[in-house]
């Protein structure tokens, strides 16, 4: 399979393909998460992925009354977790939240930091892609030694996970108070702080 795709595998194509001796696919935004491959016949993920599935099905009423209920929020709107339609109108092309502006910041404000935080089975929003593109463009040093990067088991909503939640806790609130320990540094090699 890699072959034929020249080592170019799509995230649908990968998820459908990991687990399919077995039968499953596993889910492009929590990696962590299968489910029976209800199309197996397709190379390529046929389904909308089990969290989403999840979140906008058996979640939401729970949530929407935990929200009305307990936060006193009370709304005719609909909640809609995932919008195709927001999502397909999004400007992708704007250079506006650009990493080149992430860099500038850091460059010309030296009391900022930046933390960047992903699940460690998040397939949609790749760790390693952010990072590579993040230090591409952020190249100053000092800027470098004040990018830092968090990992935690889980996908996009690893904060779900109460063992994920309270190590993000405990690196957020290091990042704030000044001790990153248990964050990545993005300096480079001898240069930490």
């Amino acid at each position: 399979m890699v072959a034929r795709h020249r080592g170019k595998l799509s995230q649908s194509v990968f998820a459908a393909s990991l687990l399919a001796s077995k039968g499953k696919v596993i889910d492009t935004y929590d990696g962590t998460q299968m489910s029976d491959n209800a199309t197996p016949d397709r190379e390529d993920l046929g389904v909308m992925d089990r969290s989403l599935t999840i979140l906008s099905g058996a979640l939401l009423p729970p949530f929407m009354d935990y929200v009305a209920k307990d936060l006193g929020h009370v709304t005719e709107r609909p909640y809609i977790p995932l919008s195709f339609e927001v999502n397909m109108a999004w400007d992708r092309v704007s250079p506006l939240g650009s990493p080149d502006d992430l860099a500038v910041a850091l460059a010309q404000n030296h009391d900022l930091k930046a933390l960047v935080v992903h699940g460690y089975q998040d397939l949609v929003t790749n760790y390693f892609l952010t990072r590579y593109v993040l230090e591409q463009s952020v190249l100053g040093p000092d800027a470098r030694k004040r990018l830092f990067f968090g990992n935690y088991e889980g996908g996009p909503m690893f904060y779900l996970r109460s063992a994920s939640r309270a190590e993000f806790t405990r690196d957020v609130r290091g990042f704030f108070e000044g001790s990153e320990n248990g964050l990545q540094s993005s300096a480079p090699s001898g240069q930490e702080r």
